[in-house]
């Protein structure tokens, strides 16, 4: 009997255009971007002084008019250029042109001398961490984990919104609670992370292209990271850490998104400035694939069967945002169920990923030739797989643990040698057992494979409550005197714990270690001075496994006399009396 062999192709559901240019891919590129606008001069103004950030590097010609100029820096040793007028008129023109040249940065040339390195601890109002934050930035992990952590955490919960935040960038703290913003916000809750657990970062004000032939820009905004002696760059809008693409152009580096240009003027007129967007001409780039991708897939499978597909990953050492897509099938979806198709992951040298893939029950007669497709931020390669037949995949069961706390080791068994690996890790192995500690909230997904089947076992990792702690301490203080603080900590889990307390005000910090056994509690008193007049946080932090944290507020008041908060409470109750006076009641 004749049997007719259907041949049937699919095609992705994501088409890329050959002529597309990723501006991720730029490695070098010449460009002249030029800053411009008006003054508008009305009255007696004896001098307008304007002073304009400029790039911070790469600059190889600058005209700037009027000539009237010369270079100066910002708190931050940031260059600027600060344009004058003497006793200006009438509506005045400026301009600034810069050609820069650029290059792509990687993870192991960005070290420099920054004298500011103590400033980029310090929490600002914009990057003020909550006791929320504090907690999401805790773990038991080297400051580079932490990073990726919290930068793949933004990326998957905080909603990409620009228009909530056209008109102002808003501070670590609202962008937490309102789960969007754009990448001032970003950075913003970022740095607040990093910062609240002594790690250096500073905030990056610049520019970066989305369209190689963009005329005119809004600016852009990212971080740079202190680890292991290197400032380490994270985008984390454009989804870039350790690498970044030449488009990006630094023009300040701050220590967070109040990006200031000033204009001053004396006299006894007026003067308006309104800035022009910015203008981007480029000239010449480069572009190529830092990194390079291999999908290795077996040949042939059967329907309604598991197979192992691996990705070969080599380049600089980075996050990469990996994805392996399927084709599609004659019902419009995915033709493979792609176990944890994506991946975002701190990739260095070369490195295998792994996914399970499963296939639909086929069509006795027919065969299937399915492409799948591995993408990264910057590019993509594909492989087709045949299909023909059916053969289910049997099932194997991993025995652990259903639930573990955070930074538990755990160990994950099968009765059969097989290759384990996780979704959450770059590392794999073969064997009968995977142990692992997990350092983050959520669900830890462990794969198994074999030729005889396929395993999945979800583990959810929980943080744990093992401290409660309660506050005393004064509402307010005289400036100049001494004041306690008393701190009670008691442990709540069932095993001895040793804890760190540490306490800041202010400019002071102060710690002590205490070892508690189960349900012990202990009491502790700090003395503090008070130097700064007005209202400054107290932050209490007990660090062990967990993290509990206390915030509160202290108002200092002026030693002798009223302080500026008393002045204004006082000019309310005045504007309150006299109202209630105009109006009678």
């Amino acid at each position: 009997m004749f049997k007719r062999i259907l041949l049937l192709s699919f095609l992705f559901f994501i088409i890329t255009p050959v002529h597309a240019l990723n501006t991720k891919n730029i490695q070098t590129i010449e460009m002249v971007i030029t800053k411009s606008g008006v003054l508008e001069a009305s009255g007696n103004v004896v001098e307008a002084d304007l002073r304009l950030y400029i790039p911070q590097e790469g600059i190889e010609l600058i005209e700037v008019t009027p000539s009237n100029w010369q270079y100066t820096t910002d708190d931050l040793g940031n260059r600027m250029v600060d344009i004058k007028w003497n006793n200006p008129s009438g509506i005045k023109q400026y301009s600034i042109k810069v050609k820069v040249k650029n290059s792509a940065k990687f993870f192991s040339n960005e070290s420099d001398n920054w004298k500011y390195l103590d400033a980029a601890k310090r929490q600002t109002p914009l990057t003020k961490a909550n006791d929320a934050i504090r907690e999401w930035a805790y773990g038991n992990e080297t400051p580079l984990e932490k990073a990726v952590r919290l930068a793949e955490w933004i990326k998957e919960n905080i909603k990409y919104s620009f228009e909530s935040t056209e008109s102002v960038t808003n501070s670590a703290i609202w962008t937490w609670g309102n789960r969007e913003g754009a990448c001032g916000e970003f950075t913003n809750l970022f740095i607040a992370g990093l910062r609240s657990q002594g790690i250096p970062v500073r905030y990056v004000a610049g520019y970066a292209l989305t369209n190689i032939s963009s005329k005119e820009n809004l600016g852009h905004a990212w971080s740079e990271v202190y680890i292991d002696g290197k400032w380490v760059p994270f985008d984390l809008t454009w989804f870039e850490a350790g690498y970044l693409d030449a488009t990006h152009v630094v023009f300040a580096r701050l220590l967070d998104s109040n990006y200031t240009e000033i204009l001053n003027y004396e006299g006894s007129g007026k003067v308006l400035w309104k800035s022009n967007p910015v203008k981007i001409n480029v000239i010449y780039f480069t572009a190529g694939n830092h990194t390079q991708l291999q999908l290795n897939l077996p040949e042939s499978t059967f329907g309604n069967s598991v197979i192992l597909a691996n990705g070969t990953v080599k380049g600089n050492c980075e996050l990469l945002d990996l994805d392996l897509l399927s084709c599609i099938g004659e019902n419009g979806k995915p033709f493979f169920q792609v176990f944890s198709s994506n991946r975002k992951l701190w990739t260095c040298g070369t490195q295998r990923i792994f996914w399970l893939l499963k296939a639909p029950k086929v069509k006795s007669g027919y065969i299937y030739n399915c492409p799948l497709k591995l993408q990264d931020q910057f590019h993509s390669t594909s492989e087709e797989i045949k299909i023909s037949g059916n053969k289910p995949s049997k099932m194997i069961t991993i025995s652990g643990p259903g639930s573990v706390k955070v930074g538990d080791r755990i160990t994950l068994t099968t009765d059969r040698e097989g290759l384990f690996f996780s979704p959450n890790l770059t590392k794999f192995s073969y064997g009968k057992e995977f142990i692992a500690t997990p350092n983050k909230v959520g669900n830890f997904v462990m794969y198994f494979y074999s030729e005889e089947g396929y395993g999945e076992k979800i583990v959810k990792v929980e943080r744990t409550k093992d401290f409660q702690l309660s506050v005393n301490f004064p509402n307010n203080v005289t400036e100049g005197n001494i004041f306690s603080i008393n701190v009670r900590i008691e442990n709540v889990a069932n095993e001895s714990l040793l804890a760190k307390v540490i306490l800041s005000f202010e400019n002071q910090v102060k710690s002590v270690d205490v070892d508690l056994k189960p349900n012990e509690t202990k009491n502790i008193s700090f003395n503090l001075t008070a130097n700064k007049v007005g209202k400054e946080d107290l932050v209490v932090e007990v660090r062990g496994r967990t993290l509990e944290s206390y915030t509160g507020e202290i108002l200092v008041l002026k030693k002798g006399g009223f302080s500026i908060w008393d002045q204004i409470v006082k000019f309310f109750q005045g504007l309150f009396e006299s109202i209630k006076k105009f109006f009678h009641f």
